[in-house]
This record gives structure tokens, C-alpha cells and sequence, in this order.
């Protein structure tokens, strides 16, 4: 496992990442508890879907 600074985009919305990176034996993303914290979505777990409560750059 290593950490590969990134920027990923998330509906329009560029976002500047530290991920810690493993093999998962196909292409996916998993988004730690941190990046879940900062960024608080809305998860719909049945449907696998995430929505913002409130857009990334309107930060409290």
C-alpha cells in the first residue's frame, strides 16, 4: 500500500486527494472515513449512489 497525491473530479467539482492506494484486482475507489467526514454526503447504500448536502466550495 502507498499514498499517490491526486485530483479526482466528482460531479464537476475538482477535488485535490491523498488516497492510500492497494490492489483491488479491478478498477474502484474507496472513500475513507476522512474524505466522508470532510465532504459529508448523502449515501443511498441500497442504490450505491452518493449526493451533496451542500456543494464541496461552500465549506462551513
Amino acid at each position: 500500500m502507498h499514498c499517490c497525491p491526486l485530483t479526482i473530479n466528482v460531479d464537476g467539482i475538482n477535488m485535490d486527494i491523498k488516497p492510500k492506494v492497494i490492489s483491488l484486482g479491478h478498477p474502484r475507489m474507496i472513500l475513507g472515513l476522512s474524505w466522508l467526514q470532510e465532504h459529508n454526503p448523502d449515501i443511498d447504500w441500497e442504490n450505491g449512489t452518493l449526493q451533496w448536502r451542500q456543494h464541496p466550495w461552500k465549506q462551513k
